[in-house]
C-alpha cells in the first residue's frame, strides 16, 4: 500500500508492506526520514509561512511551514519508536524552474530553511537530490535505509 503526502502535511507508518510518497514535488521540498532498525518512516512536505497561512482546505486544515512540519514529524517518528540516532534523512526536490533572484526561488528558501533547522539540531543529511529544473517524486518504503526518486521521465534514482 501506497500513502501519498500531500504538500503542506507530512505522513509516517511503521508497516512493512506501506510505502510513503511525495509525489510531483516540482519546487517543493520533500524531507524523508527512516530508521531502518525500528521500520519507521515518514515524509513532510513543508511549505513557506506566508504560503502556509493562505492554504486553506474544504476542512478549513492549513498547511504546516518547514519548522512545524519537522517537529510534527519528528514527534511522530518518536513517539511510533523511532530512534533518533538511528534517523537517515533525506532532501528531495527544490527544483528550479525559471530565473529568478535565489531570495525568490521557492525551492531555495524551503531547502534553506529545512538544511539550517536540521543542522542545528545536530541531525545530519544522509542525501540530497534537489535543484535542476526537472520535476521528481520520492518513495520511501517503511524500514528502509534506501530513498527512490523518481524522476518525471519515469527513470529510478536510489539515494
Amino acid at each position: 500500500m501506497s500513502i501519498k503526502v500531500p504538500k503542506g502535511e507530512g505522513c509516517i507508518t511503521k508497516s512493512g508492506s506501506e510505502k510513503v510518497e511525495a509525489q510531483h514535488l516540482g519546487s517543493a521540498l520533500a524531507v524523508c526520514i527512516s530508521d531502518p532498525e525500528t521500520g519507521v518512516s515518514g515524509i513532510t512536505v513543508p511549505l513557506l509561512p506566508g504560503m502556509a497561512a493562505s492554504k486553506k482546505t474544504d476542512s478549513a486544515e492549513v498547511g504546516m511551514d518547514v519548522p512545524s512540519c519537522l517537529k510534527k514529524l519528528f514527534k511522530e517518528l518518536l513517539d511510533a519508536g523511532g530512534k533518533r540516532g538511528n534517523f537517515r534523512i533525506w532532501l528531495v526536490g527544490a527544483g528550479r524552474f525559471m530565473e529568478e533572484p535565489k531570495e525568490l526561488a521557492l525551492g531555495v528558501q524551503l531547502y534553506a530553511a529545512a538544511k539550517k533547522i536540521l543542522q542545528k539540531n545536530n541531525m545530519p543529511i544522509h542525501a540530497e537530490h534537489v535543484g535542476g529544473s526537472f520535476d521528481r517524486s520520492a518513495v520511501l518504503e517503511a524500514g528502509s535505509d534506501v530513498l527512490k526518486v523518481v524522476l518525471s521521465d519515469g527513470r529510478e534514482v536510489s539515494i
